[in-house]
């Protein structure tokens, strides 16, 4: 049996060595080498045990942190598992006695914190700091776990600490809501009344309080009830003559005899009742944000409810045409009401007093735009059942007879007389407008006029649904007339720009404008697109211009050529007579500019052009080009008179005339490749010198062409030489 221990010594002792980081002991060691060995494992298990548990209780006792070393000890977060187990250590007999030691300890020093605690809490009361009291008496609350039974005679000394700790919720709680019933004291006079407001503590920290104790709603619901029924309800009564005499931090008082200077709406006492509510709520509520709600509920709804009151009574239909005060009016309530959300009383969601008297305001104006509602429904039945049913009820217009300061054409126009009855509306509204001295009901009037706007702007859509016998004549008639109403609607803004800028619609029927000429533009170049599309149709074969000279082909490009004409022709004896002549020589213009672009292109294009192309093609072009702008000019324009008996091809420009140059430098500006495609007519039957000639005195460039072009047009005609090097180069 010694045997056997004194092996198992051995190992304990080889094993605690090698864990001391020593060598390895030889398997042959001697018997004083092994001697060695234990002393030195027994003076590391020694220091260890002098050393570890003393410098850990000082630690942890100085930063109270024993719970945390008890509780890792108890859990094993602390590995000294290893430790105990080492042959020799007194470890766990120190762990035991530590632990016993550090609960008395622990527990002490809890009661002491507590008294330290009770201390706090006296002072804060005393200096009336009740929300820091209250902070501090959570700390006085007994838990379970604390485990103090071992102190001030087991648990006596706990249910000690806990009747005590009731004894100061309960005295505590009781002073705090006392001296929030005392906040406000008031008595009400035969004229008025006054209002003392306690300011020896803090609403503030009252409030603060009154939560963490938990009894601030049933206090708030007493405050609102005791202010609305002492103070609040007589004022409103009679709020028109509400006059705060004085207002001081101490209370203040009130005069209810006072005479308004606005007897018909009470701005006046409003403004002093809110002045009156902004007092209570620092003084009362200590602007305080977790009694806001309720604040605001006592103190603002009360006068929402008294001001529609008022309201309903002194305002009337009647009243409300003439009145000019009410935006004056909204703006003074807005500023009282930025004054309570500057003091942090009114929130973004809260309902507003000037909220409520705009809606009254516009609810009653609505009432009273039934009698002007049959302007709009003229309007309607002019657009969605008269327009477009042809030419008869078709109006001449002189700009400069109509009077408009802004006209979008110099020369006459057609126009329907559905347009001319829509501005009449349009004048009419604005005239009713002007009678108005209510700004409110005003811009309710001005708005149907920018509504009479947008039926027009969206009739397009109606008439592209009907069968109609002349797109072409409908779409610019309606580009007519939308200029028109856009333009007298620019002469009322101007006429009537004062009244529009206070009813803050400016902007709106600028708008407007803006919106009428964009849909003129649009379906007017729209129209242009889908005719220039269709003619470009008939051309639009690959290397159409080639080979000309061929009877097949040339017969075939002249009809083609023919038909473009005819249909151009057809087309301007249409607008010609509805487009005043900038408007007719711009939208026919972009035809032919991109007709002859394209064909100008596509004869350019070829690697050669022969000698017979040379003849036939100006012959073929001459088809569109020979008569120049005549045959497009034949129909009168609006305003035109001819001679009695004549026709109108008679009555047509002739190229010398005055008329016929207005519309050729018009086309020049506007179909440019025009006039380009013509000279490439005449370059056909030109000699190369004379084309040298025509470049050097800048003919060529006048008509649209570049150096490139020129060179180009050479190399396609004339054969190449010395001679036509010379000139190219020259």
């Amino acid at each position: 049996e010694m045997r056997g221990e004194e092996e198992e010594e051995e190992e304990d002792v080889t094993r605690v060595w090698q864990e001391l980081g020593a060598q390895p002991l030889p398997v042959n060691a001697t018997e004083n080498e092994l001697q060695n060995v234990r002393n030195k494992v027994r003076q590391e298990l020694a220091l260890t045990d002098q050393t570890l548990f003393p410098l850990l209780s000082k630690l942890f006792l100085q930063e109270g942190k024993t719970k945390e070393l008890e509780l890792g000890i108890a859990n094993q977060s602390l590995d000294l598992s290893h430790l105990e187990s080492i042959p020799g250590t007194k470890l766990k007999a120190l762990l035991r006695e530590y632990r016993s030691t550090v609960q008395d300890i622990t527990a002490a020093q809890k009661v002491a914190d507590w008294w330290s605690n009770h201390e706090e809490f006296s002072r804060h009361r005393q200096r009336f700091e009740f929300s820091k009291a209250v902070e501090v008496l959570e700390k006085l609350k007994v838990a379970e776990e604390d485990r103090l039974d071992s102190v001030q005679g087991g648990e006596g000394g706990c249910d000690e600490l806990e009747k005590q700790y009731s004894s100061l919720l309960s005295s505590l709680t009781e002073e705090v809501a006392a001296k929030v019933k005392s906040l406000v004291e008031s008595n009400l006079t035969e004229s008025g009344g006054r209002a003392t407001v306690v300011t020896k503590w803090s609403a503030n920290e009252l409030w603060t309080a009154c939560y963490g104790l938990g009894i601030q709603a049933h206090l708030l619901e007493e405050l609102k009830m005791q202010l609305q029924e002492s103070i609040l309800m007589p004022i409103l009564r009679d709020v028109k003559g509400l006059e705060l005499v004085s207002n001081v931090d101490g209370g203040f008082e009130w005069t209810m005899a006072a005479k308004a200077a606005d007897p018909g709406v009470y701005v006046s006492g409003l403004r002093n009742y809110a002045t009156l509510v902004m007092v209570l709520w620092r003084t009362a509520y200590g602007r305080n944000q977790c009694c806001r709600d309720s604040a605001v509920d006592a103190l603002w709804h009360p006068a929402l409810h008294a001001m529609r009151s008022i309201w309903s009574e002194v305002i009337t239909k009647e009243n409300l045409h003439s009145s000019s005060e009410y935006p004056k009016l909204i703006a003074e309530l807005i500023s009282i009401e930025n004054g309570l959300r500057n003091d942090k009383l009114l929130g973004d969601k809260d309902r507003l007093v000037s909220e409520d008297l705009q809606e009254y305001v516009e609810s009653l104006s609505e009432e009273m735009l039934v009698q002007y509602r049959s302007y709009l429904a003229r309007a309607r039945d002019l657009i969605v059942n008269d327009y477009g049913k042809g030419m008869d009820s078709a109006i001449l217009i002189h700009p400069e007879e109509s009077g408009l300061p802004l006209r979008a054409q110099s020369r006459p126009y057609m126009i329907s007389s559905v347009s001319a009855n829509i501005v009449t509306v349009q004048n009419q509204i604005m005239e009713e407008a002007g009678k108005c001295s209510n700004i409110v009901l005003a811009r309710k009037l001005i708005e149907m006029i920018s509504d009479v706007a947008m039926l027009w702007i969206h009739l397009p859509g109606k008439l592209y649904k009907q069968e109609l016998k002349s797109v072409a004549h409908l779409v610019m008639l309606y580009f007519n007339d939308t200029v028109y109403i856009a333009t007298f609607m620019t002469h009322l803004t101007c006429k009537w720009h004062n009244l529009i800028r206070d009813c803050d619609m400016l902007p709106e029927l600028s708008s407007k404008v803006n919106q009428l000429n964009q849909v003129a533009f649009s379906h007017a170049h729209a129209q242009v697109s889908e005719r220039t599309l269709q003619l470009q149709s008939l051309i639009s074969a690959n290397k159409f211009f080639r080979s000309t000279h061929k009877p097949s082909q040339g017969k075939k490009v002249r009809r083609a050529i023919v038909e473009i004409r005819v249909q151009i022709e057809r087309l301007a004896n249409i607008w010609k007579s509805i487009l005043a002549p900038e408007y007719f020589s711009r939208f026919l213009g972009a035809i032919l500019d991109h007709l002859c672009t394209n064909i100008y292109a596509e004869i350019m294009s070829a690697n050669d052009i022969s000698i017979d192309e040379t003849e036939t093609l100006p012959m073929i072009l001459l088809e569109l080009l020979g008569n120049g702008l005549r045959p497009f000019l034949l129909r009168r324009s609006p305003g035109q008179t001819g001679q009695t008996g004549q026709t109108e091809a008679d009555n047509a420009p002739s190229p010398s005339s005055g008329d016929y140059a207005t519309y050729e430098g018009l086309f020049r500006k506007y179909a440019p490749s025009w006039t380009k495609l013509g000279e490439l007519v005449n370059l056909f039957s030109m000699s190369l010198q004379d084309i040298v000639n025509k470049w050097e005195a800048k003919e060529l460039e006048a008509k649209g062409y570049t150096r490139d072009e020129i060179v180009h047009f050479i190399s396609l005609v004339f054969e190449d030489g010395e001679y036509r090097r010379e000139k190219v180069n020259h």
